[in-house]
């Protein structure tokens, strides 16, 4: 960083001498432009390592309990479609056989 920095002055202020004012604002905006790039260097790694919000639970359903089963139904549709591997349960639940009700023992 500091290497950086006198660097840019030297190539900025080049051979020509310069007053005690311009030399504050030459630094300051040396230490600006520095402090962009920076900034813009680790935005660049922060958008490399992103991850996908939509798997978050909600924080109301903490003490909740047990899992309903649309809320199970509804997590493991999430996870099947952000390519995450599903256990068991989840394939279970995705694609369990509906139940068919007996029109002969109601009769």
């Amino acid at each position: 960083m500091r290497e950086k920095k006198e660097r840019m002055k030297k190539e900025l202020q080049g051979d020509v001498k310069v007053s005690g004012k311009k030399a504050k604002r030459l630094d300051k905006y040396i230490e600006n432009k520095l402090r962009k790039d920076e900034n813009r260097e680790i935005l660049a790694k922060l958008s490399q390592s992103k991850i996908d919000t939509n798997l978050f639970t909600s924080s109301k359903t903490i003490g909740q309990g047990k899992e309903t089963k649309r809320q199970a139904i509804s997590r493991a549709m999430r996870e099947r479609k952000a390519g995450v591997e599903v256990d068991e349960d989840g394939d279970e639940i995705l694609f369990e056989r509906p139940r068919q009700q007996d029109s002969s023992s109601d009769e």
